[in-house]
């Protein structure tokens, strides 16, 4: 995706600006499926600077609302992100997927669900605020 951002490549540029660029996925989920990334490289979220982070969501916004309308006119939008090799990341540069969805399009992201106890809730819960209460962020 570098390459991408330098113009080394071709890309189907939807939308740039000087953080972010949005362009047309090669293997699209659905017509329309763009990728949002920030220019400055990061293999995921762990290492994404918090100013690209906060780039990243009003970029693909922007994308949502274009997708909305004539001649896409979809009904909803899927915002994906696969943080790691666990996850589905197969390109190591944070990118987020713009999805666009129509009724009954037959696409699902949706795995079954358990049901969580208090205690289990309480004990992750717990865990994760003294977790993130003692990392120091980018």
């Amino acid at each position: 995706f570098c390459r991408l951002v330098n113009k080394e490549l071709p890309s189907y540029i939807v939308y740039e600006d000087e953080n972010v660029l949005a362009f047309l996925d090669i293997y699209p989920i659905q017509e329309g499926h763009t990728l949002v990334i920030p220019k400055r490289h990061s293999d995921g979220l762990r290492d994404l600077d918090e100013d690209y982070a906060m780039v990243l969501l009003p970029a693909a916004q922007k994308v949502a609302r274009a997708l909305y309308e004539e001649p896409f006119n979809v009904k909803g939008v899927n915002l994906l992100i696969s943080d790691g090799r666990a996850a589905g990341q197969e390109i190591f540069h944070t990118h987020l997927h713009v999805i666009p969805r129509y009724e009954h399009d037959k696409i699902s992201f949706f795995a079954p669900r358990m049901q969580a106890t208090k205690e289990q809730l309480e004990k992750v819960s717990k865990k994760l605020r003294e977790l993130i209460n003692k990392m120091q962020f980018i």
